[in-house]
């Protein structure tokens, strides 16, 4: 059994991939799914997916959290103080994360939901667009699976 946790699971949060190697017994499988899902959620995967688990959830916590702090320093330059950035930032990406988990619609739909034509987000979002964003954000899940075959985990061995 393979497993990639990550860190929000310190704190009961987390999301963990699991492979399920050729010598796993039913009992290991039921093992591991419970052990992780005692911290987050567990999702079942094939090994050679283990790289893009390991890009969108081991690495996904340094994205967000580098958007936390572009929004912290985003807020300053706008005049906020430090505290008072630091404490919307955290709460509008715990509001939101919970939102996406709890509400049932997508990220894309939630995104639509939030944003009014002509609006202060449709401006923020133009500009995201314009200059990228999106596509950075998708070319850095592929940069760290690429990684993590260039390290030669177990599952580019195969």
């Amino acid at each position: 059994v393979r497993v990639m946790p990550n860190l929000p699971c310190s704190i009961g949060y987390g999301a963990a991939g699991i492979a399920l190697g050729n010598g796993a017994s039913d009992e290991d499988a039921e093992l591991a799914r419970e052990l992780f899902s005692a911290i987050g959620v567990a999702v079942d995967v094939d090994e050679s997916l283990m790289d893009a688990v390991t890009a969108v959830s081991g690495s996904g916590p340094a994205y967000l959290f580098m958007l936390a702090e572009s929004m912290i320093e985003g807020g300053i330059r706008a005049g906020l103080s430090l505290e008072v950035a630091t404490e919307l930032a955290q709460q509008t990406v715990l509001g939101a994360s919970e939102l996406l988990v709890q509400d049932g619609r997508s990220a894309g739909e939630l995104r639509e939901a939030v944003t009014s034509k002509g609006g202060t987000t449709a401006a923020a979002l133009d500009f995201m667009n314009t200059n990228g964003v999106p596509e950075a954000i998708q070319e850095a899940v592929i940069a760290a699976r690429d990684r993590g075959r260039e390290l030669g985990l177990p599952s580019t061995r195969s």
